[in-house]
């Protein structure tokens, strides 16, 4: 995968006798600026979600409640990234295919993103992504 490559980060925890509390900002950990939030529920165990790419926007994903997994492509190589705890979360920069599937009952995907939502940001068409990674079309 590429220089800047998706990695699993550990958020700062404060922890006592009523539970943890994880910490995410450029302080603790995140390595940019928060500038949108989002969460997906409700999911469907059978769902498939993401199946895009963005041209700049970086995003940490976590699994703030359940499970799920995240297959990213760099339209050469996959990985597979199980989200399992909400103390940790997925770093993922631009230039990358992602899709997420295998939610858990109860599961909410919280997504936090560098960028404020632009529509051009997104290649939503896997040839359109190829094209733009140098592959051409598959």
């Amino acid at each position: 995968m590429g220089a800047e490559q998706p990695h699993i980060i550990e958020f700062k925890r404060i922890t006592d006798s009523r539970g943890d509390i994880a910490v995410v900002s450029p302080d603790d950990g995140c390595p940019f600026a928060i500038r949108r939030v989002f969460w997906i529920y409700d999911i469907p165990a059978d769902a498939v979600r993401g199946g895009h790419a963005h041209y700049g926007t970086t995003q940490l994903i976590v699994a703030a409640a359940g499970h799920f997994k995240v297959e990213v492509s760099d339209g050469i190589t996959s990985r597979i990234f199980s989200l399992e705890h909400p103390g940790e979360g997925l770093i993922l920069p631009p230039g990358y295919w992602r899709s997420l599937k295998g939610f858990s009952a109860g599961c909410v995907c919280l997504t936090l993103c560098d960028t404020d939502f632009e529509e051009a940001d997104y290649m939503r068409d896997y040839d359109s992504f190829l094209r733009f990674k140098g592959m051409g079309e598959k």
